[in-house]
């Protein structure tokens, strides 16, 4: 299962989460748990709850992209190229990692990972169960970064205009390679078909 999808910022500085979706709706008395570690009262919101623990893991990835910069040199040919990918264009060179968020840290009592695809400011991370196929789970945060960058121009943007853009096409290209947060396993024809649908979807809504 797929907590949560988000976009946000990672350079050092205050962490900006420009999008976000959580998939909760099988897991929601799990949520409600990891949420109420989060808040100092009961009262708060659940959407309160849901928005603090996005700002959480958004920091804790910022922190980690920040950490391997100060330590490593930049590297090269480290572009996203995944056997998934069903064209011959490349995306630009990201960091890509995960960090994992125990059951005794600070806000989960259950195993979690978040995988991170990082360049510029910008992330685009995609939290899961600690018992997901972090393989699978990267291949689609593969699919949704180079949709992203194709049909919304994200990386042209300066990262305080990313909030502007059109959630409904945000949500369009998520939804349609991670429903409802599960991981599908996807083909070169399953998806080339949903590039098909995507170009149509995204076409009635310009």
């Amino acid at each position: 299962m797929v907590y949560g999808f988000l976009i946000h910022t990672i350079l050092p500085g205050k962490c900006t989460v420009m999008y976000s979706q959580a998939f909760v709706q099988e897991q929601q008395n799990t949520l409600s748990e990891l949420e109420q570690e989060l808040s100092d009262t009961d009262a708060v919101h659940p959407r309160t709850q849901r928005k603090q623990l996005f700002q959480r893991i958004a920091e804790t990835v910022q922190d980690e992209y920040n950490f391997r910069k100060s330590v490593s040199k930049p590297r090269h040919g480290t572009s996203l190229e995944s056997k998934s990918l069903s064209n011959d264009e490349h995306l630009p060179d990201f960091e890509k990692g995960f960090v994992k968020m125990y059951r005794n840290g600070k806000f989960n009592p259950t195993d979690k990972i978040a995988l991170w695809f990082g360049t510029g400011n910008i992330s685009f991370t995609l939290v899961c169960d600690s018992t997901e196929n972090r393989k699978q789970a990267q291949n689609i945060l593969s699919l949704l970064t180079k949709y992203f960058i194709e049909h919304l121009s994200i990386l042209k943007q300066p990262a305080e205009a990313v909030g502007l853009l059109k959630v409904d096409k945000v949500a369009l290209i998520i939804n349609k390679f991670l429903p409802s947060g599960i991981l599908v396993f996807m083909n070169h024809r399953l998806i080339r078909q949903l590039e098909k649908e995507l170009e149509i979807e995204i076409k009635d809504k310009n």
